[in-house]
């Protein structure tokens, strides 16, 4: 047998071998081939009818089993096309119910806190007078520092707080001897402007506090001021205490009034 029907045959059994081609197809074909010099002829209609195909090719799928389809409806239900709600509904709903109940507990602690702020707020606004700027005499070996200092008096008067405070600030960086003056001014521009800052106001007051000198006092009861303002009674009353102790002291009156309604 030529190498050519042996190729050919070879393909035939692959072809057999896989079910596509019956025993008899097999024979007929080695038959034609031989007869052919290894070249198949066209096959008639009569040929074409007698090859079988496989089962597995006359439908391109098997009918799904009953438990198959129960299978991907419930895939389908719990994954989404995208996303079908991210939140469940009464999952939805039970948050919203948590977050109005925690607002409605912390309405209560606000409304104490903003009535107690606005209480310390107003009695500060009632006891609150500026400190004379104008009775501090300040000696300055250098003119520049002089024309800034009664620039700052200036804009203190006028109650230009804000500018007082950068004025204070050029003076400070120079650090002269009596920079307690410009801390204790500091602070009060902090505890007067329109957004006050009682916070830094504290810190400049104890800056002012160190040294010996006549304005502790005065100290003292602004530094009871802020502290109020900054919602803190008892180190106000601590300072209003340590300035009643002098009956002659800075705003003495004041002072025990301010004690008698923390």
């Amino acid at each position: 047998m030529s190498r050519i029907v042996e190729k050919e045959m070879d393909k035939i059994l692959d072809q057999y071998l896989e079910g596509l081609i019956t025993a008899e197809d097999v024979r007929r074909l080695h038959k034609d081939l031989k007869a052919n010099n290894g070249q198949l002829p066209l096959l008639d209609d009569d040929h074409l009818t007698d090859i079988k195909l496989p089962n597995d090719l006359l439908q391109t799928h098997a009918p799904l089993q009953q438990e198959e389809v129960d299978t991907l409806t419930s895939i389908t239900e719990v994954v989404p096309p995208k996303i079908k709600e991210s939140i469940p509904k009464e999952a939805k709903q039970t948050l919203v119910s948590m977050v109005l109940f925690i607002l409605l507990l912390l309405v209560p602690v606000t409304l104490l806190f903003v009535a107690l702020n606005g209480d310390s707020l107003s009695v500060v606004k009632q006891n609150h007078i500026p400190y004379d700027i104008e009775s501090v005499e300040r000696d300055f070996t250098n003119a520049f520092l002089e024309s800034i200092w009664e620039e700052a008096q200036q804009n203190y008067t006028a109650a230009d707080y804000v500018t007082t405070r950068e004025l204070l600030d050029d003076i400070l960086l120079a650090q002269p001897s009596d920079e307690y003056i410009d801390h204790f001014f500091m602070g009060i521009s902090l505890i007067s402007q329109s957004q006050p800052y009682p916070r830094e106001a504290i810190h400049h007051f104890h800056l002012a506090q160190k040294g010996e000198h006549n304005l502790q006092e005065p100290i003292m009861w602004y530094l009871s001021l802020a502290y109020l303002q900054n919602g803190n009674k008892q180190s106000a009353k601590k300072w209003l205490e340590e300035l009643t102790k002098k009956t002659n002291a800075y705003n003495f009156d004041q002072a025990q009034q301010l004690l008698k309604t923390l």
